[in-house]
């Protein structure tokens, strides 16, 4: 399939941002901004989380311009009041518990760690805050977003990257111009199955990820074997490790972090530990994958 480039032009309040869809594979598309964005324009409210500081936009201005400007599909699940239609909608919009406790969990393992020469990936971003944090409170040369949804990349996980991007500092007052955020930052849309086709077709070693992040994505076991192999290849070898944040069991869809890890388990390439557990309201845990031979 040929390259395309589409401008679409997304309302966010007063303020346009203007995508362009670089690239398309097995329903997979590069994201890319094509003009600059001011910092003040974008609603947004201060996350804090012990040491953590992080601006994510209003998750109500979000719903509410997707509820006039999106896609029958997104407006469909808003009018439905539901955060789950397969295929269709992955519940990209809301930030999750387990991505919470992911971004806690970084917040530790980085301090005081040099992560100049590291690359980062967060699949199935949605708001994209342990990304956000690896790109804006850590040295990691590069943290690359990846989502199902289109709209969920444009309308709050670019918003939350610029809101927190560090190009003098996080002074709101800030423009942030497309060329200083793609030095960082690329952005995926679609389906996994897409993404490593996309995102580096010859599988270079170069161009694979130190970690991989991923949070709330296994509720659904029949999509669990293809995000494992996202994730696989994903990693660089033999020093890549990706960190799994879910709840021990989704009720009502069926998946489970026990399932994943067997699934985990099946690959003798591969090996996992459980390295946070949490029983506060809904049992949460992260699961560290790394190469068997590292």
């Amino acid at each position: 399939m040929k390259p395309y480039s589409i401008a679409a032009e997304l309302l966010l309040q007063d303020m346009t941002i203007t995508v362009s869809f670089l690239m398309m594979h097995n329903s997979s598309c590069l994201l890319e901004l094509t003009q600059p964005i001011r910092k003040n324009e974008i609603p947004c409210e201060l996350l804090t989380l012990g040491e953590i500081n992080l601006y994510k936009k209003v998750l109500e201005n979000t719903t509410y311009e997707l509820a006039t400007t999106g896609s029958q599909d997104i407006k469909t699940a808003l009018s439905n009041n539901t955060d789950l239609i397969p295929g269709v909608y992955e519940g990209g919009l809301k930030t999750w518990e387990c991505s919470l406790d992911l971004l806690m969990l970084l917040a530790q393992m980085s301090k005081g760690v040099d992560m100049s020469s590291t690359r980062v990936l967060e699949l199935g971003c949605g708001s994209g805050l342990p990304g956000v944090y690896m790109i804006s409170c850590t040295s990691a040369s590069r943290v690359d977003f990846q989502d199902y949804n289109e709209e969920v990349l444009t309308h709050v996980t670019i918003p939350n990257v610029v809101l927190n991007a560090p190009v003098s500092g996080k002074s709101l007052n800030e423009e942030v111009h497309p060329s200083a955020l793609a030095q960082r930052s690329s952005f995926y849309s679609g389906d996994w199955s897409g993404f490593v086709q996309l995102n580096n077709p010859n599988k270079a070693p170069e161009l694979k990820y130190d970690i991989v992040l991923t949070s709330e994505t296994i509720y659904e076991p029949s999509l669990n074997k293809v995000l494992l192999a996202t994730i696989k290849d994903s990693m660089a070898y033999p020093r890549g490790v990706a960190l799994v944040a879910a709840k021990s069991y989704y009720f009502g869809v069926g998946g489970s972090m026990t399932a994943f890890q067997s699934l985990v388990a099946s690959d003798p390439e591969l090996k996992s530990e459980t390295v946070y557990q949490s029983s506060e309201g809904v049992n949460r845990e992260i699961l560290q994958i790394s190469f068997a031979s590292a």
